[in-house]
């Protein structure tokens, strides 16, 4: 499961589609209609990022986060920190290829330069976060393997359960991700992550989901890790889709010089 774990924070919709019965779709079909049937054209999110420490100390940060289409239907993603001052205008971006990897970088005002995440970073942590890079970046559909595991109820949602499994584990730090996809709203609402030992590792999950402009949102988004008790909560203060924004102000040029209003 990947989404701009933050954007996505990072899990798109099915469609309103007539499904006859389950045996008529596979896994690949399920993930890859919610990956691909909510598909705005942008989105613009005001978020409060809560970190919580396995003994309960609690910090807090506010972001704001925006994604734009490219003229091939790529994402392009931008993620800039407003509080506290100690991360203030700290930037990340985004920039999803068609044939390989997510390019990422972020930009430390206190050094005034902007650092490439390379490739062996991917599974450190994002600011702090549960989130690794990796979580943040876009995953391909055909770079796993699927198969419906059981259908089941899951804090109220009737849900397919699909297991995602990487084809070449010697680029994804999970070894297997299985997700919960809510019939109703054609969503992720539960995702657990395993680790390369086969452990679970993190447990991600949503709720209070609205419809926003047609499109389903979560108001909370868990990420925990249960194998050192530290937490991730999203909190979706304000989200609007389908906005005009440049693509310039998707860039590394932007993240050095760029000012935003």
């Amino acid at each position: 499961m990947k989404k701009h774990i933050l954007a996505i924070t990072l899990i798109l919709l099915l469609g309103i589609f007539v499904i006859p019965n389950a045996f008529s779709l596979s896994g690949r079909d399920i993930m890859g209609r919610v990956k691909k049937e909510s598909s705005p054209k942008s989105t613009h999110s005001a978020i409060e990022l809560v970190i919580i420490e396995k003994n309960g100390t609690k910090k807090t940060r506010l972001l704001e986060m925006w994604t734009e289409k490219d003229n091939r239907g790529l994402n392009r993603s931008l993620i800039v920190f407003r509080k506290p001052v100690a991360v203030k205008n700290t930037k990340f971006l985004i920039i999803q290829n068609m044939d390989r990897p997510d390019d990422q970088y972020i930009y430390l005002p206190a050094l005034r330069r902007v650092r490439r995440i390379a490739a062996s970073a991917r599974n450190k942590s994002f600011m702090g976060t549960e989130f690794t890079y990796e979580d943040m970046s876009t995953r391909n559909l055909d770079d796993d393997t699927y198969t419906i595991l059981r259908e089941e109820n899951y804090n109220g949602y009737n849900c397919y359960v699909i297991q995602s499994i990487p084809k070449n584990t010697e680029n994804y730090h999970y070894s297997k991700v299985i997700n919960w996809v809510s019939k109703k709203m054609w969503m992720v609402v539960k995702a657990e992550m395993y680790d390369t030992n086969g452990n679970l590792k993190k447990i991600l999950t949503m709720k209070d989901f609205k419809k926003i402009n047609g499109y389903w949102s979560p108001g909370k988004t868990t990420m925990k890790n249960v194998q050192n008790g530290r937490s991730t909560i999203l909190i979706n203060l304000k989200t609007e889709y389908d906005k005009k924004y440049p693509l310039s102000m998707f860039s590394v040029q932007y993240l050095r010089r760029g000012k935003l209003n």
